[in-house]
């Protein structure tokens, strides 16, 4: 009778932590990960998610976390952690109930699925989007290198402060009077008694504001072509933002001198 009430107990012990939507190879309990992870010299990755309601988040689960390989391929590097905010609160333990709210508003988590990676001592030391393309196995290689370089996403952040950002800056500057100089266009044509007369307004006239676009283009070229002189004696590590941001600029100004 012992042994039956045993067996049950388990059965029924294994069936609720299945159902819950902690995929396997993760805990739900932050705590226990970190201790883990000073115990064993790993970092910890905090996957937050809304299981059942997000779409990025199941489709992260499909393509990632249910994939067995994933978690084998990071255990020794990582403590894995799924922090859930589903709607449908059966699919939490009695820990995540408890925590999850407080941990997500504590790691400041503004979309769904996020992602953390901290240190042992709970040091952050990356974060951002959750959902990488690509599948199980360019997942693992993205942790894998941030294990080996636990400082690379803070130190190319603020290599795109120092050498990428002046440039957006500088973009958006040109973007404001740029919007400034249509506006006037569209003001100054409406205004025109052959065009009041026909009942137009500004509105009619945003088409035709294209012809001043056009004439902030060469302001436009300059950004791009000092961002490539730039990219020639930047550091290794940031030169390739450099040049992929001015090879988007250049796609944009083509697609208006196009119209």
């Amino acid at each position: 009778m012992k042994k039956s009430l045993l067996l049950l107990v388990t059965l029924l012990a294994s069936s609720l932590s299945f159902a819950t939507s902690t995929p396997a190879g993760f805990t739900d309990d932050l705590d226990a990960a970190l201790a883990s992870a000073k115990e064993k010299g790993k970092l910890v990755y905090i996957c937050f998610s809304g299981s059942d309601w997000c779409g990025w988040c199941v489709k992260l689960e499909k393509e990632v976390f249910s994939d067995k390989s994933f978690a084998s391929a990071v255990a020794d590097k990582y403590e894995l952690v799924f922090i859930d905010s589903p709607q449908d609160k059966s699919r939490l333990s009695e820990t995540a109930k408890a925590k999850n709210p407080g941990l997500t508003k504590q790691y400041k988590v503004r979309g769904f699925p996020s992602y953390v990676v901290l240190k042992s001592d709970g040091t952050e030391v990356a974060r951002g989007s959750a959902y990488r393309a690509g599948g199980a196995e360019k997942y693992a290689e993205f942790l894998k290198d941030l294990a080996a370089d636990p400082e690379k996403i803070a130190r190319l952040k603020k290599l795109e402060q120092e050498w990428v950002a002046p440039f957006d800056k500088r973009f958006r500057a040109v973007m404001d009077e740029l919007n400034v100089a249509c506006g006037k266009f569209m003001d100054a044509e409406a205004a025109k008694p052959e065009n009041k007369a026909a009942g137009k307004t500004r509105d009619d006239f945003r088409t035709a504001s294209i012809a001043v676009v056009k004439t902030f283009m060469p302001k436009f070229r300059e950004i791009m072509g000092a961002a490539v002189e730039k990219a020639k004696t930047a550091p290794p590590e940031i030169a390739p933002k450099l040049v992929e941001y001015a090879a988007w600029l250049e796609k944009w100004i083509k697609r208006i001198e196009e119209k």
